[in-house]
């Protein structure tokens, strides 16, 4: 049987346990919101080519990404298959393009960039090369590193899209960073990016739910010694 002590105990635990659960969830849904469309879901593409092209005047609102050089193609799933969701992004239209994305941080802290990679497999050449930069978005941007997938394997029907991460990068709450991919891939085949992350850097993001989880634990023990008049 279980004693009314108990009981009560377990009453005090549970509306700690329920806001714990609430702060952690309202975490991931802050970092959710850092980046925008990064599956690449928006505008929805229904041209009967199977793919729309978008340069910096054509670009619309909905694609969350502005185009900084040359022009990008917006793939349907019925092109290729994505790595996520229903498109993707070839970041080659008729020729090399570049986009990015301003981006603001919940709070200062290390982050890093994960993003899925492949390479058109309808044209020359076999190995497609791309850059990620970052920095403040007045200027100027760091390289995170140059990016190349051999294609060779790859056809529309098996894609073989490959996850990447870039470095960590230290950021502070209540800036405005930029976030860009360019293509160093010259003609209309282009490297491809899709499912596009900004993630809390791994040691940063354990040691945030260690200290989430003590404050968890001091809060059970005060509520424990209270219902116990201790």
């Amino acid at each position: 049987m279980i004693k009314p002590c108990k009981l009560q105990n377990m009453k005090n635990v549970i509306p700690v346990v329920v806001g714990f659960a609430a702060t952690l969830a309202l975490a991931t849904s802050v970092r959710g919101q850092i980046l925008q469309n990064g599956s690449f879901e928006t505008p929805i593409s229904t041209h009967p080519g199977g793919f729309d092209t978008f340069d910096n005047n054509t670009a619309p609102p909905s694609l969350a990404w502005k185009v900084a050089a040359g022009n990008v193609d917006l793939v349907q799933e019925s092109y290729w298959s994505p790595a996520d969701g229903h498109q993707s992004l070839d970041l080659n239209g008729f020729l090399p393009g570049s986009i990015y994305q301003d981006v603001t941080f919940p709070g200062a802290g290390q982050y890093l960039v994960q993003f899925k990679f492949s390479g058109n497999p309808e044209g020359p050449p076999t190995v497609k090369e791309m850059r990620v930069d970052f920095g403040l978005a007045s200027g100027p941007l760091s390289t995170l590193g140059v990016f190349t997938f051999d294609s060779s394997d790859t056809s529309t029907n098996n894609m073989v899209w490959r996850l990447e991460s870039t470095p960590e990068f230290e950021v502070q709450g209540s800036t405005v960073y930029r976030l860009q991919f360019t293509s160093l891939q010259p003609g209309s085949y282009g490297p491809l990016i899709d499912d596009i992350r900004i993630v809390p850097e791994p040691a940063s993001l354990a040691l945030g739910f260690a200290a989430g989880a003590l404050v968890f634990l001091r809060a059970v023990l005060r509520r424990s010694r209270g219902s116990q008049g201790v």
